[in-house]
């Protein structure tokens, strides 16, 4: 698949908060796949939020994940999106 790296395609995914603040931007492996992921906080529709945004190039597609939450519940489910990313398996076109 040609076109540009996870990493430029992370701040697409989240364009909506205002506000923005990045609280860090690091690489991420998901389904054997490398891509980027950030985490940021910012407002949207008045309400404080919490981002957690993962790209991932795979083979013939690019996968968006993300995870927003309110800023005061943010963290109590990150393992459940933690959990999500590590059950996915993310395979080539040829063993489908």
């Amino acid at each position: 698949m040609t076109g540009p790296p996870p990493d430029p395609l992370v701040p697409y995914l989240t364009f909506g908060p205002r506000h923005r603040e990045d609280v860090r931007t690091e690489p991420v492996t998901v389904g054997g796949h490398t891509g980027a992921r950030s985490v940021l906080r910012g407002t949207l529709d008045g309400a404080e939020v919490a981002v957690d945004a993962v790209s991932v190039k795979g083979e013939g597609c690019v996968y968006d994940l993300l995870y927003v939450a309110p800023v005061d519940a943010f963290e109590a489910g990150r393992g459940e999106f933690q959990a999500f990313l590590d059950s996915l398996s993310l395979s080539s076109r040829a063993t489908r």
